[in-house]
């Protein structure tokens, strides 16, 4: 079964980190980062940044293995104040599960398949020096809104395209610049990343260096602003809830999580966990592990139904298991169909594509149950790059893959 997109399709857009067009630079609270795993291997002997080829592109999937190894580290150690986050650790549960979904999940990728097609033509090389900086970068906590991908993760990929070359990916452009397009156009233009007081468009148009940086757009017109880090913050200790709102980022340390007093305040503080039972009021609280605040009233153990006939009932918070493809119904999980074309699927959250085979999309036009259908071609009207075969959509499929 394919595994595809969830409610937190955006988040997992920059879980893929090089399945996205351009990368999200901006920083969250929690910490220092994780131990290393397994995924912390660098690259192989042999990896070599000039070579295209099918070597190049083997490099490359064993990278894209280790980093997505990285990043389920990240969903299952650190305490990342984000509900889908901890929906995702909750329902994957094991690192090795969590990586065979993340293989499943983007894999077979438009956005991985045109990379893997430009590193194995030589328009954009692995720079195996820069790996291991990469995975660490990739498990660091502190880095929680997206998943770790920095500017230690932008140098591990890298183009001939200069300034103002064209491009249909960040990867392609060289140096520390990114791919700019403008709405529904293609290709895009490669631009350096802007220094505060540049303008920019969205958050990772702008240079992170040695501070958070973000699109500023409080003003007459958005430009980019980068806000320094402070010493990281202790249990108890006041911490950034909003980082944009602040004159300094205080991240809290490894294993806590910057609780706000409530959904507009910019400072909060730093907690431990909450155990079983323990009062909390957001869904984004963070809850000890197997536990969620899915009620808003105390965090609770939530079971996962993992196989057809469990049973499931959302008052009691019994879930089935969305990466199996399975819906709850009539107080028992059942998948919805068998995945081949014209199956029956259900378009909402991850069981959007999770319930059709690959090269199949849910065409629900109307309400969230629809039928397995071919992905569209090249000129066919769609509504979101997820139903393009090129997974690009500006009305109609593109040809080509281009920014997501």
């Amino acid at each position: 079964m394919r595994l595809a997109s969830w409610v937190l399709w955006g988040v997992l857009s920059c879980i893929c980190t090089f399945a996205c067009s351009e990368p999200d630079r901006s920083a969250g609270t929690g910490g220092t980062s994780a131990a290393a795993g397994a995924g912390g291997q660098s690259v192989g002997a042999g990896g070599s940044a000039g070579h295209a080829g099918q070597s190049g592109q083997g490099d490359a999937r064993s990278f894209l293995d280790q980093l997505w190894s990285a990043q389920c580290e990240r969903i299952l150690k650190c305490s990342i104040p984000d509900d889908d986050v901890s929906f995702f650790g909750l329902y994957l549960e094991t690192q090795a599960r969590c990586l065979d979904a993340f293989r499943e999940l983007l894999g077979e990728e438009p956005p991985i398949q045109d990379l893997l097609t430009k590193i194995a033509d030589g328009s954009v090389r692995l720079v195996p020096a820069q790996v291991a900086a990469c995975l660490a970068e990739m498990r660091d906590c502190s880095r929680q809104s997206n998943f770790g991908f920095g500017p230690a993760c932008r140098a591990a990929l890298e183009g001939d395209v200069p300034t103002g070359g064209e491009c249909s990916r960040w990867e392609e452009c060289a140096g520390d610049a990114y791919c700019k397009r403008d709405t529904g156009t293609c290709p895009g233009h490669c631009v350096p990343l802007g220094e505060p007081g540049a303008s920019c468009q969205v958050d990772h148009d702008c240079q992170e260096a040695n501070g958070y940086a973000f699109c500023d757009r409080s003003g007459d017109a958005p430009v980019c602003k980068r806000v320094p880090f402070g010493a990281l913050a202790s249990l108890g200790k006041s911490c950034s809830a909003k980082p944009k709102q602040v004159t300094e980022v205080v991240l809290c340390e490894k294993d806590l999580w910057c609780d706000a007093p409530d959904p507009s305040a910019a400072v909060g503080t730093c907690r431990a966990p909450i155990a079983n039972g323990g009062a909390c009021d957001s869904e984004n609280d963070v809850c000890v592990a197997g536990h969620s605040c899915r009620d808003e009233i105390s965090c609770k153990p939530m079971a996962i139904g993992r196989s057809e006939g469990a049973p499931c009932d959302v008052t009691a918070a019994r879930y089935c298991d969305s990466f199996a493809g399975l819906v709850c119904t009539a107080g028992e999980c059942h998948r919805p169909g068998d995945g081949t074309r014209g199956a029956a699927c259900v378009s909402s959250d991850i069981l959007e594509r999770v319930t059709c085979a690959h090269g199949l999309y849910c065409n629900a036009s109307n309400g969230s149950m629809g039928t397995c259908e071919p992905l569209l071609t090249a000129g066919a009207a769609c509504r979101s790059a997820d139903e393009c075969a090129t997974g690009t959509c500006s009305g109609t499929c593109a040809a080509n893959y281009c920014g997501g």
